[in-house]
């Protein structure tokens, strides 16, 4: 088993540096012993994209866009430094980004030892930590563990 910290990203939490002004990655490594690598995959990305067609339609785009335009970037900056591996992978026919991100958290557990999540949703958090340790935002300012 990998002694790798594996951090599984929720699309809401690409926005966190915009929308709450973290540094999640620095302070994920911060809050964990050894190395992290930080997992995003396709699924979340297209779901950030499809949330940004339907506000494009409504005209309540502009803000959003901003927000995961800058997300994105702050990824991309991020790699320079640190280990983010974007995974090709997307949630099966009949299944829900939420069941895929589970499914993926159980699959990373079968190989890895420490196995994260980090979200902002709620109902997906209660469910994951039953699974693994979750990362998420308390009073829009300090990162958590539960």
């Amino acid at each position: 088993m990998s002694k790798t910290n594996k951090i599984i990203v929720d699309s809401n939490f690409i926005l966190v540096p915009i929308q709450f002004k973290i540094d999640y990655i620095d302070e994920m490594e911060g809050m964990l012993e050894g190395s992290c690598e930080f997992i995003i995959f396709q699924q979340v990305l297209d779901e950030l994209r499809a949330k940004q067609k339907r506000r494009q339609h409504s005209g309540k785009n502009s803000l959003f866009e901003t927000q995961l335009r800058a997300g994105l970037s702050y990824l991309e900056q991020r790699q320079a430094k640190h280990t983010i591996h974007f995974y090709d992978r997307i949630k099966d026919e009949n299944e829900t980004t939420d069941g895929f991100l589970l499914r993926m958290i159980e699959t990373f557990r079968e190989n890895h030892r420490n196995v994260y999540f980090a979200t902002n949703d709620y109902e997906l958090r209660t469910r994951a930590c039953r699974i693994c340790p979750v990362f998420f935002v308390r009073q829009e300012k300090f990162l958590s563990l539960s």
